[in-house]
């Protein structure tokens, strides 16, 4: 699964930096988000780190727009030291 936003964010499943971490709690589902910042110019690869409501639908275009909206909106989540 591959999605960008229009602000350079770039989630793509095959990468080895993306990562999707999903939790259940309290009946809602969250996603942790780690995708790439592309830059202006689209090769640039810095990792950010967003989280936000997440479906965990079957539907692959729902969890599209549902990983969209973490990346466009989210909240970021820092690193956190072992």
């Amino acid at each position: 699964m591959i999605v960008k936003t229009k602000n350079n964010l770039l989630y793509d499943s095959s990468h080895p930096k993306c990562q999707l971490h999903f939790a259940r709690t309290h009946g809602r589902g969250f996603a942790f988000i780690q995708c790439l910042d592309t830059g202006l110019k689209g090769k640039a690869e810095h990792v950010k780190r967003y989280w936000g409501f997440y479906a965990d639908s079957p539907n692959e275009k729902e969890n599209e727009a549902d990983i969209y909206h973490i990346m466009n909106s989210g909240s970021p989540w820092p690193d956190i030291p072992n």
